[in-house]
């Protein structure tokens, strides 16, 4: 039998009473009534948030590592922006853009975006425009009839958004990697158990799993981020 996938604990920021989009929209399960952000994963390589953007937009905030803004929902696709210095850049559900560390940003209200955080930075703070990607839907190809959409990432990661309408086994991998479903519960299933990960919640998927197979209900959409070793 083959060690079961890791639960991380989701840790919850509080926010504004106007923070009210995740516990519908991702249908996240918590006694707070305000949720700004639910941080699913942080560790050194990796950070990976979902975040309100609430009824002002977020705050202007300088980021540390290199991140990739996956865009999951938003109110109102018309008026749906990312502020970088001068710039307003439109984007839509779907979106990923890659900004690099030291980038001063805001996204506008009444969004929800997933942020994909790579390694901490240690290198000089000026922010460098020239090395933002996108927004872009991403690159997408075909396994059996599930749709696998590919997205710039930050180093060492690779982000992928799956849209799940057959059973997708993933293979084994050579290093941990995250899901994160999206829509209706995906049944998650290894040598030795199964699982059953709820919209909004993560998994991480340790080498030793071995090869995971993901079953959606009807349709699933799922996104995986994988550490890519070096060399």
């Amino acid at each position: 039998m083959r060690p079961a996938p890791e639960h991380p604990v989701p840790a919850f920021v509080r926010g504004n009473p106007g923070h009210n989009l995740l516990q519908p929209v991702m249908r996240i399960r918590s006694e707070q009534a305000s949720i700004e952000r639910i941080i699913l994963i942080d560790e050194p390589d990796l950070r990976l948030t979902l975040r309100d953007t609430g009824p002002e937009g977020t705050p202007v905030a300088t980021l540390d590592r290199d991140t990739a803004l996956h865009i999951l929902w938003a109110l109102d696709d018309e008026s749906a922006l990312v502020h970088i210095a001068e710039r307003e850049i439109r984007i839509a559900p779907g979106d990923t853009m890659l900004l690099p560390a030291g980038t001063p940003w805001r996204a506008s209200p009444r969004m929800i975006l997933c942020e994909i955080a790579g390694s901490r930075f240690d290198g000089p703070s000026e922010p460098d425009h020239s090395g933002i990607i996108g927004p872009t839907h991403g690159e997408e190809t075909f396994h059996g009839y599930n749709r696998r959409t590919t997205y710039p990432s930050p180093y060492g990661l690779e982000i992928e958004r799956w849209k799940i309408t057959q059973p997708l086994s993933l293979p084994i991998p050579h290093s941990p990697y995250a899901i994160v479903d999206l829509v209706d519960p995906l049944a998650l299933m290894w040598l030795g158990g199964t699982d059953l990960v709820g919209r909004g919640e993560c998994r991480v998927i340790p080498p030793c799993t071995g090869e995971v197979t993901l079953i959606p209900d009807g349709l699933g959409y799922a996104l995986i981020v994988r550490h890519i070793p070096p060399g």
